[in-house]
């Protein structure tokens, strides 16, 4: 049986081609996926939602703060609590927050502190994503953790924990 199929060269030009199904088979085999900036982006968001571990310095230890879509919109509620208590002058207050590891009390300073450590964390994984989508052609291997780790392209000073990434 014959199929005609229409293939797009390198140069984006297309013909049409006639070709048995072993040939199309083995031409589909064959092809090395062009990649776009969409995949980099997708990889990306996979890597935000990780999150990333923070040591509070006392009795309440590491946590692991939860970086997922829905815990971001629970951010922004506790961000709008630490600015009104900071510009309140209640430094000493105090609110509850659930990270990955459990709950924890927590002073608008607290949050700040949480913040910036999140900016380096985060701010590192976008950096490297725009690096890897300007890339011409973008590596085959762009989900390997060397081209997203620290010391890799410059950067941030934080690694990323592989730890927290169960698909390498």
């Amino acid at each position: 049986m014959t199929l005609t199929k229409y293939i797009v060269g390198p140069d984006g030009q297309g013909e049409y081609v006639d070709m048995t199904s072993d040939e199309e088979a083995a031409f589909e085999a064959s092809r090395i996926p062009v990649l776009s900036p969409d995949d980099v982006w997708a990889e990306r968001d996979r890597r935000l939602a990780l999150g990333f571990y923070y040591d509070f310095g006392d009795y309440r230890g590491v946590q692991q703060i939860g970086t997922t879509p829905n815990d971001m919109t629970g951010w922004s509620e506790v961000t709008t609590w630490a600015n009104t208590k900071l510009a309140l002058g209640e430094t000493a207050a105090e609110t509850a927050i659930m990270t990955n590891t459990g709950v924890a009390l927590i002073t608008p300073m607290d949050w700040f502190h949480i913040l910036d450590v999140a900016a380096t964390v985060r701010q590192n994984i976008w950096a490297r994503s725009f690096i890897l989508a300007s890339m011409s052609p973008i590596p085959q291997d762009y989900t390997d953790g060397v081209y997203w780790a620290s010391g890799i392209m410059g950067g941030a000073s934080i690694s990323f924990d592989a730890s927290l990434d169960t698909t390498e």
